[in-house]
């Protein structure tokens, strides 16, 4: 028996005289039950398909049952041929063709560019509000608030006014001015309309809003307001959800101890990565104040 024929499942391969050319198909057996009953032995059992087994000497002994491995063997075959044929492989790339997306649209190539564009329009705003930093003498001072970069970077974009007058108390006169106007006027708010006027911002507020928001409670520290940061942990939009959390480390550590499992909870469901583990190494942290 030959390493083929083992691979066939140990039917010897007949030989080149007892098979009908490729012209004409060989004949399709009539299979009693008894046959049929051999050959699914013959392909369930491993051992059934050695020579001397039960199954095996059925099938050697049987014209039919070789008859049927022979045709089987020959529709193998024609398949095969069919399969890797010209015609049906250019059919194949064909269709696969027909079915591939564009690469343009390919969610892969969306993304990066997606991630691109932001980091274009990050640095083009940095470089703006850093040379209107400059032009106030805020070159060699050190690094101030994110909100404050932010808010000289707009005021640039949209024409603010001119060089503001220098002031001998400080190096930054006009951002100084900015920050304590938006301060002030969140503070006549929340005078106004207490804790539901700044959970209003929250709900309705511009992106801008609600980040000018988070830094007005960590820089006035109203730990009263902490459930409105807590509770922006799992705003859908995902700056804010990152503006709360660099609020809420500013914040005493006791006094955010209280809300440990909205914290949990926070983390274990947070869908960005990065914060995810942010979230999850601050948790922690406060799990531990003491």
């Amino acid at each position: 028996m030959t390493e083929r024929d083992r691979k066939r499942g140990g039917v010897p391969t007949p030989s080149p005289g007892s098979a009908p050319s490729k012209e004409t198909p060989p004949r399709r057996p009539f299979l009693s039950e008894e046959c049929q009953n051999f050959i699914m032995i013959h392909a369930a059992f491993e051992d059934q398909r050695q020579p001397g087994s039960h199954a095996r000497r059925h099938i050697d002994q049987c014209p039919a049952c070789r008859q049927y491995f022979i045709r089987t063997e020959w529709e193998r075959k024609k398949e095969e041929e069919l399969l890797s044929s010209p015609d049906v492989e250019a059919l194949v790339a064909k269709y696969a063709r027909r079915f591939q997306l564009p690469f343009w649209q390919r969610r892969k190539v969306q993304v990066a560019a997606g991630i691109v564009v932001v980091l274009v329009v990050l640095v083009f705003l940095g470089l703006l509000a850093a040379n209107s930093l400059k032009a106030t003498g805020a070159s060699r001072t050190p690094v101030v608030s994110l909100l404050g970069v932010f808010g000289v970077g707009v005021d640039a974009w949209f024409g603010g006014s001119g060089s503001p007058t220098a002031s001998a108390t400080s190096v930054t006169p006009a951002l100084d001015r900015r920050i304590a106007r938006e301060l002030t006027d969140l503070d006549r708010r929340y005078a106004e309309g207490g804790t539901p006027a700044i959970a209003k911002v929250f709900a309705e507020g511009s992106l801008l809003d609600v980040q000018l928001v988070t830094e007005w409670i960590h820089v006035r520290q109203h730990t009263s307001l902490l459930p409105l940061l807590v509770n922006a942990l799992t705003d859908p939009r995902l700056q804010v959800r990152g503006a709360s959390l660099f609020s809420l480390h500013k914040m005493p550590p006791l006094a955010v101890k209280t809300y440990q499992a909205a914290l949990d909870a926070a983390a274990a469901t947070e869908s960005d990565p990065s914060l995810a583990i942010a979230l999850q190494n601050f948790a922690n942290r406060i799990r531990h104040a003491k």
